[in-house]
């Protein structure tokens, strides 16, 4: 984790603009511990500087506007969702950096990348880099800056503002429980808070009710207003394809929580979890095949090598409401690889969903839950120490990756992948 913040050095003096924007004008810093993610070349001056000449009440009420889609939205495609999550979308005149704010629900990933060079533009952003917080040090890094902005307008004596009237009601959204799961829900889905169709928060709460609110969340987060639609379509591949399983041993996984669950990020935390798996399992650094796999969860390999139903909008389990070790399972991939990978992916949602709740769905939306389905799964079929002995000689040429992914039993994706992650091979 690393520390952030938004530091107000001096405030400046403004001849024009209304009162509110003379008041807050002032140089700005955005700080990730030392280093100055607002790092900038000033062609005026011929310097670089650490802070930007902007209007605070500007980014505090842009802060304020997308404070629920900024805590909870996970990065999605399109234009509406890059206006709640990027600096550069609040305009007003000023040249702001391109910092993006991306949420997986316990951290927030706030990127920021060099501008380019632009010579009608008076300063350009020097730095690029990421650096990560969890939820709690977003919301006081935020809280902490408003709060300045306010003490200065308070100084000033301009008392009735639109950041004074948004800050009081979502300061009481936040207080209130109900209230904050309600725009939690609305900010999953991409809408602004109080936008939502009540029609369609109304379908979701019941599902939520049924299905239990952290799995449909999971499914909001990917599908958004067509989260209902695909809820239902859901419960029908269940019920017509769902093949079932004995969790037995994944619940008993999931007594060894403490040696993966202390610290970390939700991909560190996975991989120790699946290290944790092949030790009690007794898989070392071996291949699993389809027969082994299918076993640790009472079922017959066909569950793998047998046709995919059609349909299915994605792969989950849905636990026995009677008896929580059964569960119903549908798996979307066609391929052998695919479906073994979303398997896992479910065993390790096995570890993490809430025992009161009975869906487990397997999703492609960047939260942490997600994140930490995708990892546990590529470690535990294809470990990384085990997979580096297998290579040999680094980088791997492709036919060598193509021979990993089928010992494995993985694709050659997932070898890029896991090869990347650890620098040995570039980002795709």
């Amino acid at each position: 984790m690393s520390d952030f913040e938004i530091i107000v050095h001096s405030w400046l003096a403004r001849e024009h603009g209304d009162e509110i924007a003379r008041a807050t004008f002032g140089q700005l810093e955005l700080r990730s511990g030392d280093r100055s993610l607002t790092l900038v070349e000033d062609r005026l001056a011929r310097s670089n500087r650490n802070f930007v000449n902007l209007s605070a009440y500007d980014l505090a009420i842009w802060l304020a506007n997308n404070w629920w889609r900024l805590r909870w939205e996970p990065e999605r495609p399109g234009a509406d969702w890059r206006m709640a999550h990027s600096l550069a979308a609040i305009g007003e005149g000023y040249v702001w950096p391109d910092v993006t704010l991306l949420s997986d629900g316990d951290q927030i990933s706030i990127q920021a990348k060099r501008t380019g060079d632009k010579p009608w533009e008076p300063i350009r952003y020097l730095e690029s880099g990421e650096c990560v917080l969890s939820g709690d040090e977003f919301e006081k890094a935020i809280d902490s800056f408003i709060d300045t902005v306010l003490a200065r307008l308070a100084g000033c004596e301009v008392l009735r503002t639109d950041l004074h009237l948004l800050w009081q009601e979502l300061s009481t959204e936040r207080r209130e429980p109900a209230l904050a799961s309600l725009r939690r829900l609305e900010a999953l889905a991409g809408f602004d808070a109080g936008t939502a169709p009540d029609s369609l928060i109304d379908n979701l709460l019941a599902h939520a009710d049924e299905e239990g609110r952290t799995a449909v969340e999971e499914v909001v987060a990917e599908y958004g207003g067509t989260a209902v639609e695909i809820l239902r379509q859901l419960e029908d591949s269940l019920n017509k394809y769902g093949i079932k399983l004995d969790s037995a041993s994944v619940r008993d996984l999931g007594s060894y929580r403490d040696t993966w669950c202390a610290s970390g990020l939700p991909w560190e935390q996975a991989e120790k979890a699946a290290r944790t798996a092949r030790e009690i399992w007794d898989l070392n650094g071996h291949p699993v095949s389809n027969g082994r796999l299918t076993a640790l969860v009472g079922a017959s390999p066909t569950l793998i090598t047998g046709l995919a139903p059609v349909d299915v909008p994605m792969s989950a389990a849905r636990r026995n409401a009677y008896e929580q070790k059964a569960w119903n399972v549908v798996l979307r991939s066609r391929w052998k690889e695919g479906k073994r990978f979303d398997l896992c992916r479910l065993i390790a949602d096995g570890l993490v969903a809430p025992d009161d709740e009975l869906l487990m769905p397997a999703t492609h939306a960047k939260t942490s839950r997600q994140k930490f389905q995708r990892a546990f799964a590529q470690e535990f079929l294809c470990p990384s120490n085990a997979l580096l002995e297998y290579l040999g000689a680094l980088p791997p040429e492709d036919e060598e990756i193509e021979n990993a992914a089928e010992y494995f039993e993985v694709s050659p994706l997932l070898i890029r992948s896991k090869l990347a992650n650890q620098g040995i091979l570039p980002r795709f």
